[in-house]
């Protein structure tokens, strides 16, 4: 577990700031060079915003660092170092990987390969809305004591993956309609940079340790740190001294869920070119996940019995998204045509 892989300090000299603004500045005056090579001139979207929040960033921040002491006295305390989180690096690293993959194939499709830094922005930004307000509705009691600024807190983890999925559905799908674009034709295309996004963010949950497995003793089980979600769990629920130097070894389920989406990535790519109707990818990628999941959830410790059963709430949402999947199947059978297959290259 690194919930904090490294910490940035912020007392730096001028020439510190003035370096790293130059570097930066040559960064994307690089970038455009090759944009100009490569996109001929055009320069993607999706990186400008970053490009220049980071660099405006850079020019205030020995502004501020300055001022210390008059914005103390405004109630206003800068941190003397900013943790970099594990959990932060690695949604950004979901969403730079997912969206590179998603470009690429837009391209080999015909489609304007920038479109995908649109669509990435949007659906990231909606999805990590509803994660997190599925999470807090979840595990409400958990919020309702608390101070308010602890619905915000994400670097303490608390994102849900069924919640993401359904705000980053809606953004895309109002993405497509605005765009006049069919929403299935381009899931087709897009839907294993989804499971991209998905396995870099499950490495991120544990390295901040939540959504974590059950007890075990499997070669691979992995222990962690005082205060880790999981020592915290175990510790409520009785397995484990308050005294323990770490949790009892679990399952690293959020490894064989960064597993499980890497190979639905794989595998929904390499189908693409055997679909015989459109919605085919979508169907495999919505049926798969909801039947990988539901059996992932067993060996989870992080949720419990919902409806007085022993099935989390996400094994009952798996269940609907496996119906639902099957409707939708149905529905494109009477949608769309089948694909009309090409003959390879030299046979009649």
């Amino acid at each position: 577990m690194r919930s904090i892989l490294f910490t940035i300090s912020l007392n730096w000299s001028f020439n510190t700031h003035v370096t790293l603004w130059a570097l930066w500045v040559t960064a994307g005056v690089a970038g455009w060079l090759l944009s100009r090579t490569k996109q001929g001139g055009k320069v993607v979207p999706g990186l400008v915003g970053p490009w220049l929040i980071v660099g405006a960033g850079l020019l205030i921040l020995p502004q501020l660092v300055s001022r210390a002491p008059q914005l103390a006295a405004m109630g206003i305390h800068l941190p003397k170092d900013t943790p970099i989180f594990g959990f932060g690096l690695m949604l950004f690293m979901a969403f730079y990987a997912s969206s590179m993959f998603a470009q690429w194939r837009f391209s080999q499709e015909g489609y304007d390969g920038e479109m995908a830094w649109d669509i990435a922005m949007w659906s990231m930004l909606a999805g990590v809305v509803g994660a997190r307000v599925w999470h807090v509705i979840q595990y409400w009691n958990n919020f309702a004591a608390g101070p308010p600024g602890k619905l915000f807190a994400l670097w303490d983890g608390g994102l849900v993956f069924y919640g993401g999925l359904i705000g980053g559905m809606l953004a895309f799908v109002a993405y497509c309609r605005a765009r006049k674009l069919d929403p299935v034709v381009i899931a087709d295309i897009v839907i294993p940079s989804l499971f991209i996004g998905m396995g870099f963010g499950r490495i991120g949950c544990f390295l901040n340790g939540c959504c974590f497995g059950d007890p075990c003793q499997v070669p691979w089980a992995v222990s962690f740190p005082v205060n880790s979600p999981p020592f915290i769990d175990q510790v409520k629920t009785g397995l484990l001294s308050v005294s323990a130097t770490g949790s009892l070894p679990v399952h690293p389920t959020q490894l064989y869920s960064a597993f499980d989406a890497f190979i639905m990535a794989a595998l929904t790519w390499a189908y693409y070119p055997y679909r015989t109707r459109v919605s085919d990818v979508v169907v495999l990628a919505w049926a798969g996940h909801a039947v990988t999941r539901f059996c992932l959830e067993f060996l989870r410790a992080d949720e419990q019995g919902q409806f007085s059963t022993s099935l989390t709430i996400s094994q009952w949402f798996s269940i609907g998204l496996l119906a639902a999947a099957g409707v939708f199947w149905v529905w494109t059978r009477f949608a769309y045509s089948p694909l009309k297959r090409q003959e390879p290259v030299g046979q009649a």
